[in-house]
Protein backbone atom coordinates (compact mmCIF):
# COMPACT_ATOMS: atom_id res chain seq x y z
CA UNK A 1 0.00 0.00 0.00
CA UNK A 2 1.54 3.57 -1.30
CA UNK A 3 0.49 6.40 0.73
CA UNK A 4 1.00 10.22 -0.29
CA UNK A 5 3.07 12.63 2.82
CA UNK A 6 0.38 14.93 4.00
CA UNK A 7 2.09 18.18 2.64
CA UNK A 8 2.16 20.84 5.43
CA UNK A 9 1.89 24.73 4.17
CA UNK A 10 4.84 26.71 4.48
CA UNK A 11 5.17 28.41 8.15
CA UNK A 12 7.49 30.99 9.10
CA UNK A 13 7.78 31.33 12.78
CA UNK A 14 8.25 35.04 13.87
CA UNK A 15 8.23 36.60 17.73
CA UNK A 16 6.13 39.32 19.13
CA UNK A 17 5.78 41.18 22.28
CA UNK A 18 2.83 41.68 23.67
CA UNK A 19 0.56 43.41 26.19
CA UNK A 20 0.29 40.64 29.34
CA UNK A 21 -3.90 41.62 29.47
CA UNK A 22 -3.96 40.90 25.25
CA UNK A 23 -2.03 37.35 25.56
CA UNK A 24 -4.31 35.96 28.25
CA UNK A 25 -7.27 37.50 26.57
CA UNK A 26 -6.48 35.42 23.37
CA UNK A 27 -5.46 32.46 25.42
CA UNK A 28 -9.30 32.75 26.70
CA UNK A 29 -10.91 33.11 23.12
CA UNK A 30 -8.26 30.61 21.90
CA UNK A 31 -9.44 28.02 24.82
CA UNK A 32 -13.24 28.94 24.35
CA UNK A 33 -12.95 28.04 20.84
CA UNK A 34 -11.01 24.67 21.41
CA UNK A 35 -7.76 25.54 19.14
CA UNK A 36 -4.53 26.45 20.23
CA UNK A 37 -3.80 30.17 20.65
CA UNK A 38 -1.20 30.26 17.04
CA UNK A 39 -4.02 28.53 15.57
CA UNK A 40 -6.83 30.98 17.11
CA UNK A 41 -4.29 34.05 16.56
CA UNK A 42 -3.60 32.79 12.63
CA UNK A 43 -7.35 32.39 11.81
CA UNK A 44 -8.58 35.94 12.95
CA UNK A 45 -5.41 37.93 11.79
CA UNK A 46 -6.56 35.57 8.25
CA UNK A 47 -9.96 37.20 8.30
CA UNK A 48 -8.71 41.02 9.30
CA UNK A 49 -6.19 40.37 6.22
CA UNK A 50 -9.20 39.22 3.64
CA UNK A 51 -11.30 41.80 5.21
CA UNK A 52 -9.12 44.86 4.39
CA UNK A 53 -7.98 42.89 1.06
CA UNK A 54 -4.47 41.54 1.96
CA UNK A 55 -5.15 38.12 0.67
CA UNK A 56 -7.68 37.20 -1.66
CA UNK A 57 -11.71 37.00 0.01
CA UNK A 58 -11.89 33.61 -2.04
CA UNK A 59 -8.22 32.30 -0.83
CA UNK A 60 -8.79 29.50 1.65
CA UNK A 61 -6.68 29.65 5.34
CA UNK A 62 -4.21 26.77 4.77
CA UNK A 63 -5.09 23.71 6.82
CA UNK A 64 -3.44 22.18 9.81
CA UNK A 65 -3.59 18.30 9.38
CA UNK A 66 -2.93 18.00 12.64
CA UNK A 67 -6.44 18.52 13.36
CA UNK A 68 -6.59 21.37 16.61
CA UNK A 69 -5.85 21.28 19.89
CA UNK A 70 -4.52 18.11 21.15
CA UNK A 71 -4.25 16.78 25.01
CA UNK A 72 -0.81 17.47 26.72
CA UNK A 73 0.54 19.74 23.32
CA UNK A 74 2.14 23.32 23.94
CA UNK A 75 4.10 24.29 26.85
CA UNK A 76 3.44 22.76 30.42
CA UNK A 77 2.23 25.05 33.33
CA UNK A 78 4.46 26.63 35.56
CA UNK A 79 4.72 25.16 38.70
CA UNK A 80 5.00 27.33 41.93
CA UNK A 81 8.07 25.31 43.46
CA UNK A 82 5.54 25.18 46.87
CA UNK A 83 5.29 20.85 47.13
Amino acid sequence: MCTSPILMPPRKAKTFKLDEDLVNALEQLADNAHESMGAYVERVLWRYCQGVGAIPPDKEPPKDPRGGKREGAGRKPKSDGAE
